[in-house]
């Protein structure tokens, strides 16, 4: 289903039988598809305005965000509805200049630039020519009493006739009051499901120049599971410095670790199947002491562990199947890296810091 091209169908539609759901789960980029995708594709016929429920805690407040809204868009074009709201703007500027060149008639003034004028905006169907469109987004963050917050909605949608869209993740509603929400005001919703590799090409361009930027991304396990690189130690195991002990890993709350949870799609059962296989032989520390003092513990026992993780490769053959050699030596060896050196982390947090507990999920 092209999420656009439903909205864009909802919103050609005549008949206003409602408001619209865009639902999905926190993080989905929901805010981020209104504000760039869903505004650039529409905007030749509309005027969309996005007002978050989040912090609103009155309907007086609610009205005053959705006039802001209008008046902001109104004044932001060349039309001549849009060049008299700027010279509103302009005068109110003056006005004040004055206040403070003339003192003797400042309280006057004063009195004057108190009034709310955005009060007096009224707002109708259409805008700039366009129509103009109302988003209610973080519909389940808001404070409102559920009554108060659809007699409001129900006044745009119905009275006035404006088309209107809500944004919110179905599954923080309690039952009852999303019962309510969608008898009373919803009749269609759509769920958006993130575009994972749009996001990450987004954020790259985003923060070109930056170590966002600079970060790599593999996919693995045929295509079912894409991850930010592990940063790669390599402890020398002898002393000629010609073979080495190495292992990946990640710091918790880095940039790369948080890229990492974040591209993990866990609606897919094959995505988190390959995400625990990839856990296996990746070692998360919680912060790049506890990483350094680890590999300090590590060493002091060095040819100990190379020798763990010689056996414990034999017995990961059995596992890997399907490949031949010497991909199934490295496949192997990487398994049981990973399996010894988790058993250490473990110990050396037992032992070492007093605590069982891996701070890093």
């Amino acid at each position: 289903m092209d999420i656009l091209k439903e909205i864009e169908y909802f919103l050609s539609c005549q008949q206003n039988t409602g408001a619209l759901l865009l639902s999905g789960k926190w993080g989905c980029g929901k805010t981020y598809f209104i504000d760039h995708d869903l505004k650039d594709a529409l905007s030749k016929d509309y005027e969309i305005a996005r007002v978050s429920l989040f912090g609103i805690n009155s309907v007086q407040e609610l009205h005053r965000a959705v006039k802001s809204a209008f008046f902001s868009i109104k004044s932001n074009n060349n039309t001549p509805d849009s060049r008299t709201a700027h010279k509103l703007k302009t005068i109110r500027h003056k006005i004040a200049d004055i206040a403070n060149e003339l003192p003797r008639v400042g309280k006057a003034i004063n009195a004057v630039l108190t009034i709310d004028w955005i009060e007096f905006v009224t707002v109708e169907t259409k805008v700039n020519e366009k129509t103009f469109v109302i988003v209610f987004d973080d519909l389940e963050r808001n404070t409102l009493q559920l009554q108060e917050l659809l007699g409001c909605i129900n006044e745009y949608v119905e009275t006035i006739g404006i088309k209107t869209i809500l944004v919110a993740n179905e599954d923080k509603f309690s039952s009852s009051d999303y019962a309510e929400i969608k008898e009373k005001v919803i009749s269609r919703t759509l769920v958006l499901k993130p575009d994972y590799r749009k996001i990450v090409l987004t954020i790259y361009a985003k923060y070109n120049g930056t170590t966002l930027y600079s970060m790599q991304t593999v996919t693995l396990d045929g295509g079912r599971y894409r991850t930010a690189i592990p940063t790669k130690v390599s402890i020398p195991i002898d002393k000629y410095h010609r073979k080495y002990l190495s292992f990946r890993y990640f710091e918790f709350d880095t940039i790369d670790y948080l890229l990492h949870k974040y591209l993990l799609d866990e609606d897919r059962d094959e995505a988190l199947s390959a995400y625990r296989r990839f856990l296996e032989v990746i070692l998360i520390f919680n912060s790049s002491e506890e990483r350094t003092n680890f590999v300090d513990y590590v060493m002091q026992d060095l040819d100990s562990v190379v020798y763990k993780i010689k056996v414990q490769a034999v017995e990961n053959a059995v596992r890997i199947r399907g490949e031949d050699e010497p991909a199934q030596s490295v496949l192997a060896e990487a398994l049981a890296t990973g399996i010894v050196l988790k058993e250490m982390l473990a110990a050396y947090r037992e032992n070492c810091i007093g605590t069982s507990t891996d701070g890093a999920p």
